[in-house]
């Protein structure tokens, strides 16, 4: 995964955890993360690598949004486990 779908992951994962889950509309407009078409695309790669699957609220078909799999919250766990032991260990 490169960064810029690192971002888009660590965006999407963060609105979820708040409860408040991200379009796939709302996910394309995130212009500082790039343009509409390069963030379907990369929704795309992320969804083709596991890490975000697409979720429709009962009665709502219009609307998909995204949340992130099991794969995706054990990546961003051993992530944040890698960054804690790295702000422990004395660097040389």
């Amino acid at each position: 995964m490169d960064a810029n779908e690192s971002a888009l992951l660590e965006a999407v994962v963060l609105r979820w955890h708040e409860k408040n889950p991200m379009t796939v509309r709302e996910a394309i407009n995130l212009a500082a993360l790039g343009s509409p078409a390069t963030l379907h695309k990369r929704i795309t790669r992320l969804r083709e690598k596991e890490m975000l699957s697409t979720l429709n609220r009962e009665g709502d078909r219009r609307a998909k949004f995204l949340v992130p799999t099991e794969l995706a919250l054990d990546y961003l766990n051993k992530l944040g486990q890698f960054m804690q032991q790295a702000q422990v260990e004395p660097s040389i």
